[in-house]
């Protein structure tokens, strides 16, 4: 199957699943930015959108990066990291939830005062 059979594949899919929120976004053709144009969201569903948006959603379910990078192709966790675009906020949450749990667990771990 060719990137453009897929990628209109990809678009039908997702009019039929109703994926038609619109968005605004700025056009640009020759290199020159044109008007806004509205677009239905499943106009715009590319096999790039498909890989990035499974990419950041099974990170958020809890895949680890490195398994997830066997599927991605990225060879560093930076290029990993940058292409889904992971927020400072996120992964201060998900810090947060693993030091709950092992303090949660304390008669497990090995933690003191220093």
């Amino acid at each position: 199957m060719t990137n453009q059979e897929l990628n209109r594949l990809l678009k039908e899919i997702g009019e039929i699943g109703g994926i038609d929120k619109i968005i605004v976004k700025n056009d640009t053709k020759g290199g020159v930015e044109n008007n806004e144009v509205e677009y239905k969201a499943y106009q715009l569903l590319s096999s790039h959108v498909a890989r990035r948006s499974f990419c950041s959603n099974f990170y958020e379910l809890g895949i680890p990066a490195p398994k997830l990078m066997l599927i991605s192709g990225h060879s560093t966790e930076k290029q990993f990291f940058d292409y889904i675009c992971i927020e400072g906020r996120y992964n201060a949450v998900e810090l947060a939830k693993e030091i709950k749990l092992k303090l949660e667990n304390k008669e497990r771990t090995k933690m003191k005062v220093v």
